[in-house]
């Protein structure tokens, strides 16, 4: 058995027992606007985690198409996931301290700067086809 999957099933009995464990100390709420949110909520997040797994197929054959190496891409990819986690979780526990109308501000002049980087690297580079600009713009 490799360790992937090894892995897989320590993690589902650790995530099984971690929910019984957690399951009885936390009381269930009776709250029908509460019902009503927690159904609306989670539809929306499996849409949009649905959305983000279908895109990853397509990505992976964009920088195929470019000539990246498999090694390349899954070091791209892993890459990615990472800097998510990390990134994340540092941005959350800011936004948890913070104003969010603050961090939106932040967000606002961070942006637009990396977009024009982005733009100027595109401009210099000699990919001046259709799919070139659009798998940079997809990228930023």
């Amino acid at each position: 058995m490799s360790i992937f999957i090894t892995g897989f099933w320590i993690l589902t009995v650790i995530c099984i027992v971690l929910y019984f464990a957690t399951r009885s100390a936390l009381p269930a709420s009776n709250d029908a606007k509460f019902k009503n949110f927690q159904r609306t909520y989670l539809v929306v997040y499996l849409l949009a985690m649905a959305g983000d797994w279908l895109q990853g197929p397509y990505v992976y054959a964009l920088y195929d198409h470019y000539g990246m190496s498999t090694h390349d891409i899954e070091v791209l990819f892993v890459a990615g996931f990472g800097s998510s986690m990390i990134c994340g979780t540092i941005i959350g526990s800011i936004a948890d301290k913070w104003k969010e109308s603050e961090l939106h501000f932040i967000w606002n002049l961070v942006r637009p700067c990396v977009c024009y980087k982005a733009f100027q690297q595109l401009l210099d580079s000699d990919d001046r086809t259709s799919a070139g600009w659009d798998s940079h713009f997809y990228i930023v």
